[in-house]
């Protein structure tokens, strides 16, 4: 405690509390910056100091002064990813998925886009859309919204998120192994630049906006990996009578699960057939000859178009299964012969509706049933992975044992006849 004179009184005056020291503080501007306050908010601050006028201690209260919080403009974008997605030749309606959060302190609209000649890659992708999705985490462009830039930007409160659905088609010409990649860009509405950059009176709350650490605007990349091996799940098994006749097993049924196989073998580390060995390339060659002369099916080695965009012909296989009132099991074979033996283009849209009535469904569902297939077709690649599958043809018995190829058939129907005893 210090003493000192005062009109010849002598007055103790106590050392300054920090509230005093707050003083000093004060002459700041009437707006600040402060990270996890929201933008806007108002922070009042009153100064006190007390002192001992020598009949006891006395408190002065200053003035009060209100400092708004200006709004700091960040965001981050993130790929959600965990690898390159598989695509193949010509393939359509492809998918990488990003998260873009509001690191900021404001609410803020951001607008999207993207880059798809960054370099450093084999091709550059077709971007045909952009979708917000709609808080399920899975692509649906009949629910997920269809972005626009300008019209519906992604409006983000202070550390949310919205997860962004890229769609993209594959071109033709690519070839096995090539990569494609995909940058999101996310900006913020209000205004980017250097960290630091002022946008005067355009914050939330009327104060000012000012470009945080990140610029204002995020950016990651997606990718995708081509896989030029087409082959579905949907090869049929003739099911045996255990009493030796032709009819199928009594209540054995086959559900045809159309799979993306390129991807498959990303997931489970299988190789594409470009790049085997010449030693297993060769092998392949000679089995699809031995096995095609054995079943007596007509058979070209090197069709005219394959690899093709297998996604036409797995959606029409889904929703006709799902559609009834046909045979799958023709319908698989129809689309398959085209292929292999007929020469044509299973992509085609006609070769798919002359197969559809072939089987006896609508040829009408390549239109209805694009929806429908485009969406279990993905969640058939997740089964297929979650349940052990890392081939085509592969079986799964209601009882969980596993068949892996067409040499595995005859141990699918002893199985089948010994589980119906």
């Amino acid at each position: 405690m210090m003493k000192a004179p005062v009109g010849g009184a002598k007055h103790q005056l106590l050392r300054p509390s920090s509230s005093t020291l707050l003083l000093c503080a004060l002459a700041l501007p009437m707006q600040a910056h402060a990270a996890g306050t929201v933008a806007g908010s108002t922070i009042s601050n009153t100064a006190s100091a007390s002192f001992d006028n020598g009949a006891g201690t006395q408190t002065i209260d200053s003035n009060t002064v209100n400092l708004r919080v200006d709004e700091l403009l960040d965001v981050t974008v993130a790929s959600n990813n965990p690898s390159d997605v598989a695509t193949t030749p010509g393939g359509t309606n492809q998918v990488l998925t990003f998260t873009v959060t509001n690191t900021g302190n404001g609410q803020e609209a951001f607008g999207l886009s993207t880059i798809a000649n960054v370099g450093g890659d084999n091709y550059d992708p077709t971007i045909t859309g952009i979708y917000i999705d709609n808080g399920d985490g899975i692509f649906d462009p009949a629910t997920d919204t269809l972005y626009t830039a300008g019209s519906n930007d992604p409006v983000l409160n202070p550390d949310q998120s919205a997860r962004i659905f890229v769609v993209a088609t594959t071109p033709g010409t690519v070839a096995d192994n090539d990569r494609g990649i995909v940058t999101l860009v996310a900006a913020a509405k209000t205004g980017t630049g250097a960290p630091g950059t002022t946008f005067a009176g355009q914050g939330q709350g009327g104060g000012d906006a000012v470009v945080g650490s990140t610029g204002a605007d995020g950016q990651d990349n997606g990718a995708y990996k081509v896989s030029a091996a087409t082959v579905t799940l949907v090869k049929s098994a003739v099911v045996a009578d255990p009493f030796g006749g032709s009819e199928p097993v009594p209540g054995a049924t086959i559900t045809y699960k159309p799979v993306d196989l390129g991807a498959v073998f990303t997931r489970t580390g299988g190789t594409p057939l470009g790049q085997r060995s010449q030693a297993r390339i060769d092998y392949r060659a000679q089995e699809l000859v031995r096995q095609a002369k054995k079943l007596k099916m007509a058979f070209n080695l090197k069709p005219a178009h394959w690899p093709t965009n297998p996604a036409p012909s797995s959606y029409a296989i889904i929703a006709a299964q799902q559609a009834g009132g046909g045979d799958v099991g023709v319908l698989t074979h129809s689309l398959m012969r085209a292929c292999w033996a007929e020469e044509k283009d299973i992509a085609d849209d006609a070769v798919v509706k002359a197969c559809l009535e072939q089987a006896g469904f609508d040829p009408a569902l390549t239109e209805s049933g694009l929806l429908v297939g485009a969406e279990t077709y993905a969640a058939n690649l997740e089964e297929a992975v979650a349940r052990g599958v890392f081939g085509a043809p592969f079986y799964i018995t209601g009882d969980d044992q596993r068949f892996f190829g067409q040499d595995r058939i005859d141990d699918l129907e002893s199985h089948l006849q010994e589980a119906g005893r």
